[in-house]
């Protein structure tokens, strides 16, 4: 009798072992199969059908200007010390612009003084000379009383003149001649004079020129070492001026934001435990799309849209394009005027529009739209019944393009809004092979 129940207990206890090892077996067996399954059946993501409108924002890129701009000159030959604005730089009325050097700024001066004296000088002797060809009687006596008889100097014209007995006529045209020399004499002293008072005034300022008003320094033509000239040392966009915004769109009359995006892969991470990595669609790949359906959104006059400068940090609603000029190329400038007071400032700007195409019952994500030969087609997941029990597996569905803008499509075909179309996947997917369902794509 104790022989039996010890025999009985020996074979319950094996049992129990057999029990455990066979579970053990299971969980490893059922381990390695969901790591198999990782590595050979392909991981998708899944949609399903969204009824939208599709939104499609255009861009202009330019620039926010003013509509007046100052040229700022400096007297001629004047050397530049050091130079402190460069393009684009935003300038406070008494900021300082530029500096002269000092030195050469008085030497300027000197010469300055120099010729304005012998300006005078040439004035006295030709109005010295006009006088004494005006009387020339008289002006000969008292040089005769001074022994000098031959101070009146002429050509040989009118010495052929003087020889007819026209002697009076050639002094006449000679005191005439020096009279307009003195004139121009004069003028050209006054032009010297005034130089010279701008001379002082930047002596006086110890070199230094500051901003007269607040602006943005649009183009600088000088440079540490460098004379200034004839030519504007400086051009400044005038704050005190209404703002507006320029750009440039291309030939076909606008600039479409999302140009080139087409067929870039949109991966995202897995959340699924044990899947990890980046989905990709490989080897099915999204349709090069080429179109914008029905949607014709030129930039014309009135339209309205929203400016960003920056990095964002003035942004204005309700920008409204006033006129739209064809440029160079094809190209068409586009300007809008910008409200007093909404802005202080020049510099790059985006000026962008959006309008929305009719609303749509079947869309779905680009990445979920492909391309071949015969067209458009998406690829949904079925449950199909196999031996081994119901199993999701890809199906090719074809459909018919509408319209789409970067994100999404609306197409026509046979799906339904239960269909769950793969959106992306880890590998390439075969129609009627069996994938793996990770995430529900939003």
């Amino acid at each position: 009798m104790r022989r039996k129940e010890e025999i009985r207990r020996i074979a319950c206890k094996w049992g129990r072992h057999a029990v455990v090892m066979f579970l053990s077996v299971m969980a490893v067996l059922t381990l390695l199969s969901r790591v198999v399954d990782s590595y050979v059946i392909p991981q998708a993501a899944v949609c399903t059908l969204e009824e939208m409108q599709l939104s499609y924002e255009w861009k202009v890129e330019g620039r926010v200007r003013t509509k007046g701009r100052r040229a700022l000159y400096c007297q001629e030959n004047l050397r530049i010390e050091n130079v402190w604005v460069q393009e684009n730089d935003i300038v406070q009325k008494g900021d300082l612009l530029f500096t002269l050097d000092r030195k050469d700024l008085q030497t300027k001066i000197a010469r300055m003084e120099e010729e304005i004296h012998k300006y005078d000088l040439q004035i006295a002797d030709m109005e010295h000379a006009s006088q004494m060809q005006a009387d020339p009687q008289s002006f000969h006596a008292d040089q005769a009383a001074e022994g000098d008889s031959n101070i009146l100097i002429v050509t040989p014209d009118q010495a052929n003149v003087a020889k007819a007995g026209n002697f009076d006529m050639i002094s006449s045209s000679a005191g005439a001649e020096n009279s307009n020399a003195a004139d121009i004499q004069r003028l050209e002293k006054k032009q010297a004079q005034e130089s010279l008072q701008q001379l002082y005034l930047l002596r006086e300022a110890k070199g230094q020129v500051c901003a007269e008003f607040a602006g943005g320094i649009f183009t600088c033509a000088i440079s540490t070492g460098s004379l200034t000239s004839a030519e504007p040392v400086l051009i400044v966009e005038d704050f005190r001026q209404p703002f507006q915004f320029e750009g440039i769109v291309g030939g076909n009359g606008y600039s479409y934001a999302g140009a080139g995006a087409a067929g870039e892969d949109d991966s995202f991470a897995m959340n699924e435990s044990g899947a990890g990595g980046n989905l990709s669609l490989a080897g099915a790949g999204s349709p090069n799309l080429n179109m914008r359906g029905n949607q014709d959104f030129p930039v014309e006059e009135g339209l309205e849209g929203t400016l960003e400068m920056g990095d964002g940090d003035v942004v204005l609603e309700g920008v409204k394009i006033s006129k739209v000029a064809e440029g160079e190329e094809g190209t068409y400038r586009v300007t809008a005027e910008l409200a007093d007071g909404s802005i202080s400032r020049t510099g790059n700007a985006v000026l962008r529009f959006t309008k929305e195409s009719r609303r749509y019952r079947k869309c779905v994500p680009r990445s979920a739209l492909h391309e071949e030969r015969s067209g458009y087609y998406v690829m949904v997941v079925k449950e199909e019944k196999t031996v081994l029990g119901i199993k999701p597996v890809a199906q090719y569905v074809p459909v018919t393009l509408i319209e789409h803008n970067d994100e999404y499509a609306a197409v026509e075909g046979n799906i339904s809004e239960d269909d769950k179309m793969i959106v992306d996947t880890n590998k390439e997917i075969k129609e009627g092979k069996r994938v793996r369902i990770v995430e529900e794509w939003s």
